[in-house]
């Protein structure tokens, strides 16, 4: 799996001013993450998504390039709720 994400320039801008102290200090964060496939209509070219025969799952690809990005940026996660 490509843990891509977090080398975009917005997360890695985000990184630099939470870890500077530039906001201050960080008490909380909320991540929403939304998915392009596991709905009542996907498109042809993701739905190798929907088949578990391919070893996909909605935790594995959204939730893992997700939780990624929230680390990348935030720093170590302590606690997950949701």
């Amino acid at each position: 799996m490509g843990l891509q994400a977090r080398l975009n320039p917005a997360m890695l801008r985000a990184r630099t001013l939470l870890s500077s102290g530039a906001l201050g200090r960080l008490l909380a964060a909320r991540v929403f993450s939304s998915a392009v496939a596991f709905g009542p209509k996907i498109e042809f070219a993701k739905s190798f998504a929907e088949d578990v025969r391919n070893g996909v799952t909605l935790l594995m690809l959204q939730d893992a390039h997700t939780l990624d990005v929230a680390a990348a940026v935030l720093g170590p996660l302590v606690d997950l709720t949701g």
